[in-house]
């Protein structure tokens, strides 16, 4: 049973394309195992189209979740081969001496920040 179609995507109400296209084959399955189709409870999904509304909407709603879900990954991915290209070539330059500190203030910035990351890595107190 093929019931998902390009045709389904694009029409302007999805949700009863879908009630007429599984309709029949719940139908011919519920005679077939001999199910009472003239009960109330039956005939709802049957003759009204709000569950298939509900039903197509929160098919929808999923789908989309699962877009945006893809998306992040992709997003974190590409943001991940950006991180490694960069420490990848910063790794491979040659050693280049760097320019002179603008002040005093931030040379001692800079020393402590590289003492810090020292102490953090070697687990030792350099003081």
């Amino acid at each position: 049973m093929k019931v998902w179609t390009i045709s389904i995507w694009v029409t302007e109400n999805s949700a009863l394309v879908m009630m007429k296209k599984v309709g029949r084959v719940i139908i011919d399955k519920a005679v077939e195992l001999g199910l009472d189709l003239e009960s109330v409870t039956a005939q709802v999904p049957m003759k009204f189209p709000w569950p298939w509304e509900l039903l197509w909407n929160t098919f929808e709603n999923e789908i989309n979740k699962a877009r945006v879900q893809s998306s992040k990954q992709v997003i974190e991915i590409e943001k991940m081969k950006g991180h490694i290209s960069q420490t990848k070539a910063t790794k491979d330059s040659n050693w280049e001496r760097g320019t002179a500190f603008a002040s005093p203030a931030v040379q001692s910035f800079a020393r402590q920040a590289v003492m810090a990351k020292v102490e953090k890595r070697s687990e030792k107190n350099t003081c």
